[in-house]
């Protein structure tokens, strides 16, 4: 799984050749924990889709990703 760009701006890009046209949920907490977004992504024919972000202020945030039994977590930021 790829993630970017780090920092974001106004969108943050997801990239798995495993999640090719297939549906995920992704959920957005920010520094202390606090679920910010939540939203079900298209996993296009190249494995790619994103996150608009531009409702989120800059900070440092966390992803869960999860498609079926594939679960993935991490971290970014966003620069304003």
């Amino acid at each position: 799984m790829l993630v970017f760009p780090v920092p974001a701006q106004d969108r943050l890009l997801f990239s798995s050749e495993q999640l090719r046209l297939k549906t995920a949920s992704v959920e957005l907490y920010n520094v202390g924990g606090k679920k910010v977004k939540q939203t079900q992504l298209l996993f296009n024919t190249n494995g790619e889709c994103e996150v608009d972000l531009k409702d989120l202020s800059s900070g440092v945030y966390s992803y869960k990703l999860a498609s079926g039994d594939w679960n993935v977590c991490g971290k970014f930021s966003v620069q304003r």
